[in-house]
């Protein structure tokens, strides 16, 4: 926010009776103000790049020492990374997944003269935690307790308050920050602070309990733990933050003035987003035969359960490695089997009804739209068309003596195979 500057003039003309003044006489009173612009505090959910601030080593860590996932007995550490969360606006992350964001509170002093008493609250969403990346600053982060509302108050939510000084020292007891005597009990004008904090998601108290009396990770309870839905207010059901408030004194005048930010809103989407029904092998096929089969690729019903959402997918089809330590003595280890790829041809069915023409490189399903009452796109229906190679020099038209076709040891085999590889490449909620 700018200073902004503006001069009010007020003029005042006063006419009085001739009998007191000469005529024509009057007298002008100036009257003028300067609006100035407070202490902006910007409170942004990313910074961009979040890992030229913080290494991954350092958020995993994080994650360990607050929910002790570490410590569980079917938990590997080394295969575990908690995720870049998403940084662009609508702000969308996955359910069940650990995700991390490096937050940025910055505060500007855009008056003529110092301010003092500066400082900063704010409040995590109650299914994060967080932490400063700059040890250097004196910022206070607390953990509040409170009852999540549960029949006998068993359960209890943990959530993370933030009290930055910006200038002095805290005092804990008045929750003030006081001055010290020296030059950090100013912000001058035109200067700016910054505190770049740590936030990531964690276990919600049912996970924290299995893991403390059974020893178990289980991430049904990573938080966050349910998908928004298309009813909620612009999608984004939860918040990041509560919204950073800034206090602070003038020191002309020893006002204390105070401003804030709104929260930053966060939309969770369901991850278990397709099912796949069955793999497909034509067995023993001839040159020159033709084999058809296909396969169904549905949303999930955990993926229906969570309304109006739309998943985006693409397919690849690729050769198949051998395997290791050469298990398979007709195909060495460090090549591909025959690829069956160059024989194959993708067909979405023909019966499909949605009217939308999905492609091998980019498809789309859709869940149910409530606003229009149409059960949407729920499932995609592919053939797969092959036509069997003729490298064997054993036709499909020849014949033995007998007049039957050849048995397969009878001639040459090639053993064909390929793995395609369906991809989520992104899910939105439905407007």
């Amino acid at each position: 926010m700018s200073r902004v500057r503006i001069a009010i003039l007020a003029l005042i003309v006063v006419l009085v009776g001739a009998a007191y003044f000469a005529a024509e006489e009057s007298y002008v009173l100036n009257i003028t103000a300067s609006v100035k612009a407070p202490p902006t505090v910007v409170s942004k959910a990313v910074v961009k790049d979040p890992l030229q601030k913080v290494t991954q080593d350092q958020v995993d860590d994080a994650y360990f020492r607050v929910t002790g996932a570490n410590l569980a007995t079917n938990f590997d550490p080394d295969t575990f990374d908690c995720q870049q969360a998403d940084t662009n606006f609508p702000i969308l992350v996955p359910i069940n997944t650990c995700v991390f964001w490096v937050m940025r509170i910055t505060v500007r002093n855009l008056f003529d003269n110092p301010i003092s008493n500066v400082m900063v609250t704010d409040r995590f969403g109650a299914e994060l935690a967080g932490k400063p990346l700059d040890s250097g600053v004196p910022v206070h982060v607390e953990v509040i307790t409170h009852s999540r509302g549960n029949s006998g108050g068993q359960l209890f939510e943990t959530q993370y308050r933030l009290l930055w000084c910006v200038t002095g020292n805290l005092d804990e007891v008045a929750e003030e920050c006081v001055k010290k005597g020296d030059e950090r009990d100013l912000l001058m004008p035109g200067e700016r602070a910054t505190l770049d904090m740590l936030v990531f998601t964690k276990l919600n108290p049912n996970g924290q309990i299995k893991l403390q009396k059974e020893g178990i990770y289980d991430p049904r309870f990573q938080e966050y733990t349910s998908p928004c839905t298309p009813d909620m207010e612009k999608d984004l059901c939860y918040e990041l933050n509560s919204g950073a408030t800034a206090k602070w004194r003038d020191t002309k005048t020893g006002a204390q003035m105070s401003e804030s930010t709104d929260p930053i809103k966060i939309g969770t989407i369901q991850t278990t987003s397709l099912t796949l029904n069955t793999d497909i092998d034509y067995g023993i096929v001839y040159p020159g035969d033709f084999a058809k089969d296909d396969f169904t690729l549905s949303l999930s019903e955990s993926f229906l359960v969570a309304g109006g959402q739309e998943v985006h997918y693409s397919m690849r089809f690729d050769p198949v490695p051998c395997p290791a330590a050469n298990a398979d003595p007709d195909c060495p280890t460090g090549q591909d089997y025959p690829f069956i790829g160059d024989y194959v041809v993708f067909k979405r069915s023909h019966s499909e009804t949605d009217g939308a023409k999905d492609n091998f490189l980019g498809a789309v399903l859709n869940s149910k739209d409530t606003a229009a009452g149409a059960d949407g796109d729920l499932s995609d229906h592919w053939f797969v068309k092959f036509t069997a190679p003729d490298f064997t020099g054993c036709s499909q038209k020849a014949v033995s003596d007998a007049g039957t076709l050849p048995d397969s040891e009878d001639c040459a085999s090639r053993d064909l195979r390929g793995r395609l590889t369906i991809q989520v490449t992104g899910t939105d909620l439905m407007k």
